[in-house]
């Protein structure tokens, strides 16, 4: 009787390991995939900022050059 309580009880300790390792995993792997993306939109941000930037510098000097 005791054996048994003993054996269901490595079951259930083992299943509940194996579960919440895989929920683990799962939500470290989401969260850093959100990082990622999040990442991923500032560096866009980042990079058309400067296009802009350099866009106008371009206009500017376009505008201050006499090409006659």
């Amino acid at each position: 009787m005791i054996l048994n309580s003993i054996l269901v009880s490595m079951v259930i300790g083992i299943i509940s390991i194996e579960k919440s390792s895989y929920t683990i995993k799962n939500e470290a792997k989401d969260k850093l995939l959100n990082i990622a993306s999040s990442r991923g939109s500032n560096y866009s941000i980042e990079t058309s900022k400067v296009e802009n930037t350099v866009n106008e510098m371009s206009k500017i000097v376009i505008e201050t050059i006499d090409v006659s």
